[in-house]
């Protein structure tokens, strides 16, 4: 916008001296420029979130009475909480889970996009907004973040969206399975022909014809490259480099022109840019350079090692190998991090198990406690974290964790997870309370979620265990908060979670009568109503996408329509100029 802008100043500027009927019209355009510039500036913004985006987002779940599960942000907030639902990540993004009731879909940022169609009997992982999904039929086909069908169940299988292209497959009437890829419209783009094909990396994908040898294409189908006889298989390993592996066990790494960059009698462990490769015995282990084909090695060792084994791929610059001392018990191994160059950074003593680098910090065990390594093999103090907890709600697959520990004079209950950020700083904990049930903390120990409802919550609690409640809790019992607890509930951001669900003029004796959260009812209605909020803001954002679309069009052509007007107009008054100027000097010649 800022471009056109210029472009129309520049021309209503350079149309002083011009008559006063050109510059009328010439302002008219640049007005027009200006003014539709200006609507596709503010029809945009409304197209936008206003909301801040989450450093990450971690499912959790919450004891709370009614249970609570839910997405929270990096600083413990609920973006969004269901007593019925489970959360769970899908690639880039996340789907709230009940079985037997539709799927939500939820984007990076917490916000409710869409809901799974009912017909849709498995959902995969989202990449470029798309996820690949099968019907009763195990036929496969797409979604998009709005649960709408963008390409029907057709395929026979389906893999994610990478570099815009999908690998798909179809069922031939003699059994055999050809591959070919789709666009994110779902035009067959590359036909579905292929014996056998990878996904694309690095703007590049192998595939391999009915007959005859690999090939490496792009997207838009053209081959690049077809792999020599006994090259199989190739693997695109960085971009514009490819390895292909010889009958005799060696590997070329090969770049788009051709060329042989490097030979390796074998390679493994391939990712961030570098591979391992071996030398003559098992301990001459050399760093290999995927981009430039440069060998690094063979790496410096002790006297007395008798194996080199890389433990991880490279990821962010570092790589874990395990030297072996003769003894072969295992008592005699010692770790090394190592930089893509193959120097040394740090070696360890007393570690057992170690992972790669995620956003700046490696995961350990050693005999005693879990450790965290910086990038620069330093281990990070963590001596408030317990056993790192696994499954659904760790976080591993983000910046955020989750392991087991109390905060500062938190009680010691081994439900207790703290949530880390990936240095080990405690971002916010779950912990259990005075009365059994479970409450969403800062990490000073202050409470978030629940707040005001604590009280009525401990009195269920006890009830559900079939004991007395605390009589001071019983006494500060609230009805309204009560029908509130007992009645079906989905809640929203912390701050209100307490009081969005309960009519100024409901009771405890009220709320009794209301379906309970099993209601199929209630789930229904709630279903229908975001199924039609979400059609409805579809519709909304499509119609200003497109209104926005037209008026940045129509503010160019406007203002090239100007700036060229004021190009010709300037031409005529040069060449104007240069007439004066010669019949003045012929008539002085004269």
């Amino acid at each position: 916008m800022n471009q056109r802008r210029t472009c129309c100043m520049t021309a209503c500027v350079s149309c002083n001296g011009s008559s006063n009927r050109s510059h009328a019209w010439r302002s008219a355009l640049c007005a027009l420029g200006l003014s539709l510039s200006v609507a596709a500036a503010v029809a945009a913004p409304k197209m936008q979130s206003n909301h801040r985006v989450a450093d990450a987002l971690v499912p959790l779940c919450i004891e709370s009475q009614p249970n609570v599960c839910g997405l929270a942000d990096s600083q413990g907030r609920l973006l969004q909480s269901s007593t019925t639902e489970q959360f769970g990540p899908a690639g880039t993004h996340w789907l709230a889970r009940r079985s037997g009731w539709p799927t939500r879909i939820f984007d990076g940022r917490g916000r409710e996009t869409g809901v799974v169609p009912a017909d849709v009997k498995s959902l995969e992982t989202f990449s470029e907004k798309l996820a690949a999904f099968s019907d009763e039929e195990q036929r496969h086909g797409y979604l998009d973040e709005h649960g709408v069908v963008v390409v029907p169940a057709i395929y026979h299988a389906a893999r994610p969206f990478s570099d815009g292209r999908a690998l798909v497959s179809r069922r031939e009437a003699s059994g055999e399975e050809r591959f070919g890829y789709i666009d994110r419209k779902g035009n067959e783009v590359i036909a579905v022909e292929y014996r056998s094909a990878q996904p694309f990396v690095h703007g590049l994908a192998v595939v391999e014809p009915a007959q005859g040898r690999q090939h490496i294409i792009d997207t838009a189908g053209r081959v690049v490259r077809a792999a020599p006889p006994g090259a199989y298989p190739v693997q695109v390993v960085a971009k514009d480099r490819w390895i292909e592996r010889r009958s005799d066990g060696t590997v070329d790494l090969v770049d788009r022109a051709g060329r042989r960059l490097a030979h390796a009698e074998s390679i493994l462990m391939l990712g961030g840019g570098a591979a391992f490769v071996w030398g003559e015995t098992e301990s001459a282990l050399s760093v290999l350079d995927l981009n430039t084909g440069k060998r690094i090695g063979p790496l410096k060792v002790p006297a007395g090692v008798v194996s080199v084994t890389p433990l991880h791929p490279f990821s962010e610059g570092r790589a874990w190998v395990r030297l072996e001392f003769g003894s072969g018990d295992g008592s005699s191994n010692h770790l090394r991090l190592i930089d893509r160059s193959g120097a040394t950074v740090a070696e360890p003593a007393g570690v057992r198990f170690i992972g790669p680098f995620q956003y700046g910090v490696a995961s350990a065990q050693d005999r005693v406690e879990p450790l965290l390594f910086d990038i620069q093999g330093r281990v990070i103090a963590t001596r408030h974290l317990g056993p790192r907890q696994n499954g659904s709600e760790n976080g591993s697959t983000g910046p955020i964790h989750a392991y087991a520990g109390t905060l500062p004079g938190g009680l010691n209950d081994v439900q207790n997870r703290l949530y880390t950020d990936a240095s080990g700083r405690v971002l916010f904990a779950v912990q259990a309370i005075r009365c059994g049930i479970q409450q969403l903390q800062d990490e000073r120990g202050t409470p978030i979620w629940p707040l005001d409802d604590v009280p009525e919550r401990c009195v269920l609690y006890a009830q559900r265990m079939h004991r007395e409640p605390d009589p001071a809790d019983v006494a500060s019992v609230d009805a309204q908060r009560m029908a509130a607890l007992v009645r079906p509930a989905t809640l929203a951001h912390h701050a209100d979670a307490s009081t969005t669900v309960a009519p100024d003029d409901s009771t405890a004796a009220d709320a009794m009568s209301v379906p309970m959260p099993g209601s199929p009812e209630f789930e229904r209605a709630l279903i229908q109503h975001r199924i039609e909020a979400r059609v409805e803001e579809a519709r909304e954002r499509r119609g200003l996408e497109k209104l926005a679309s037209f008026l940045k069009s129509a503010g160019a052509i406007a203002g090239l329509i100007a700036a060229i007007y004021a190009l010709q107009m300037r031409k005529a008054r040069e060449g104007a100029r240069h007439m004066a100027d010669g019949t003045a000097e012929n008539r002085g010649t004269s």
